[in-house]
């Protein structure tokens, strides 16, 4: 139980600066544009760790109502060292 209003824990939930607090992959999250107001079209620019690497990536809002739903898209562009790295692994995989 969180003893707050639903608006205050909504507003914490997703202001991308709070997201390393209750994501351990994350290392660093930030609004692309921190001038325009967090809704449909706000871009989060997200940098994690996983499998010993660092991945960025980023994530479009695409639905969002106060306190209901919310909505989004990831992208992603692969950098040619993990490029590099999933066609070994898929080399060893086929070998096995």
């Amino acid at each position: 139980m969180i003893d707050r209003p639903i608006e205050e824990v909504f507003a914490f939930i997703h202001d991308p600066r709070n997201d390393a607090s209750r994501q351990t992959t994350l290392i660093e999250s930030a609004q692309v544009d921190d001038e325009e107001p967090y809704g449909v079209g706000t871009q989060i620019r997200e940098r994690r760790r996983f499998l010993g690497m660092q991945v960025e990536m980023t994530k479009e809002i695409t639905e969002y109502e106060p306190s209901g739903p919310l909505r989004s898209r990831w992208s992603r562009a692969a950098r040619a060292d993990e490029r590099a790295l999933h066609a070994r692994t898929c080399r060893a995989a086929a070998r096995s």
